[in-house]
């Protein structure tokens, strides 16, 4: 990994499962739930809210939605490279310093 990228967690990989995906997925699940469910993240002071239905084989909505691809919700399939980062979303918001438009209104920013 990148040292501009030292501050995010390690990558999450499929190999380290042995190639099995539905293992694979189970525990790149449990990191999500760990990291978003459990815990709840904010960004600047105001919750950030999960989409947790439909449900789609147990777990949330935006599960699925963050790692998978497809345009057709019902027929995403799994993106590997996604799941693999599953773990920099946290960080991400706990890292994300405004810039430009945090003072603004919709309107004003475009």
């Amino acid at each position: 990994m990148s040292d501009s990228l030292n501050w995010l967690p390690e990558l999450v990989l499929l190999s380290d499962h042995k190639g099995d995906s539905e293992a694979y997925l189970e525990a790149v699940y449990a990191y999500f739930k760990a990291d978003l469910v459990d815990n709840p993240v904010y960004f600047q002071g105001t919750k950030i809210a999960l989409k947790k239905h439909p449900q789609f084989r147990d777990k949330e909505f935006v599960f699925w939605h963050v790692t998978s691809e497809g345009d057709i919700e019902d027929e995403r399939i799994p993106d590997f490279r996604r799941c693999e980062r599953i773990r920099w979303i946290r960080p991400n918001y706990r890292e994300s310093r405004c810039e430009r438009f945090c003072n603004q209104s919709l309107e004003e920013s475009t």
